[in-house]
Parts: structure tokens; C-alpha cells; sequence
């Protein structure tokens, strides 16, 4: 589903953007499409993919106002996230600071949780004028994730 909605989204839009000669496409990707960790195959070949097609979406649209980014975020507080802080609580016996900050250490070296609020105010960025040569971008808000 994480890359089929992608692309039938582009699929279907994409012709008027064109036709307008502007438009702003950002596609969710995550941590995941850079750096592989077990037990997440699907996650992590749609996650590729979803790079893939931004990719190639915005190598078709260079000579257009067109623009085709996406996001990578590491561990973002939302409630896919707050589950595994739930598990982690339960599995370890520790408080839901002590689970987060476990989960924290081994993944971004921040050591801060990505909050939704900051995801989007990188989306609205690329959104805008100032962005109008972002085009094909990956872009992580992984709190560094991505260099280890």
C-alpha cells in the first residue's frame, strides 16, 4: 500500500500539474529506505521504492514548476510509536521515559524523538517558493539516524 498510493496519486495528478505548470509532490519514504534493520522487509522495499519513484517523477518533470521530494523520518511520536513505547515499558518494567530513552539510544543519535509538528513544517517548506529547485530530494528528519 505505502508505494501504490504513491504512485496512483501521481498517476492520477500529475497531468494537471503538468498541464498548470506547477505543483509540489512529497512523498513519505522513511528511515527505512537508507538504513536496513531486520524483521522489516515490506517497510523497508516500498520505503525504497517510494525513493525510486520521486526520483524518477522528478527527473520527468525538470523543465517544469514541478517539484517531487520526500521525507525520511526516523522515530516520529505518533501512535505507531507510542506502541512500541507501550511494549518496550511492559517487555523491560521500566517508565515510559526510561523506554523511549532505550529506544532513543540505539537509533537516533539526537537522542530526541522526530515530533509530527517538524515533519510538517518540512513539508510546507517544500511546498513553497524557496524550495522551487528541491526537486528529486530524500530528505531525512532522522535526528541523524541516518549516519550511523
Amino acid at each position: 500500500m505505502n508505494l501504490s498510493a504513491a504512485f496512483h496519486t501521481i498517476r492520477l495528478t500529475l497531468p494537471g500539474m503538468k498541464k498548470r505548470n506547477w505543483g509540489r509532490i512529497i512523498n513519505m519514504a522513511s528511515i527505512h529506505a537508507t538504513n536496513v534493520v531486520r524483521d522489516r522487509v515490506d517497510c523497508i522495499t516500498t520505503k525504497h521504492a517510494i525513493v525510486g519513484l520521486t526520483r524518477a517523477v522528478a527527473l520527468e518533470t525538470a523543465q517544469t514548476g514541478v517539484t517531487c521530494n520526500c521525507l525520511s523520518p526516523g522515530l516520529v511520536l505518533t501512535p505507531n510509536a507510542e506502541k512500541q513505547i507501550a511494549r518496550k515499558m511492559e517487555a523491560d518494567g521500566v517508565s515510559r521515559e526510561d523506554a523511549m530513552k532505550a529506544m532513543l539510544e540505539t537509533r537516533q543519535p539526537s537522542r530526541r524523538i522526530v515530533m509530527p509538528a517538524e515533519v510538517a513544517a518540512l513539508g510546507l517548506y517544500l511546498c513553497s517558493e524557496a524550495a522551487a529547485n528541491i526537486s528529486g530530494g530524500d530528505l531525512p528528519i532522522d535526528g541523524a539516524w541516518g549516519m550511523v
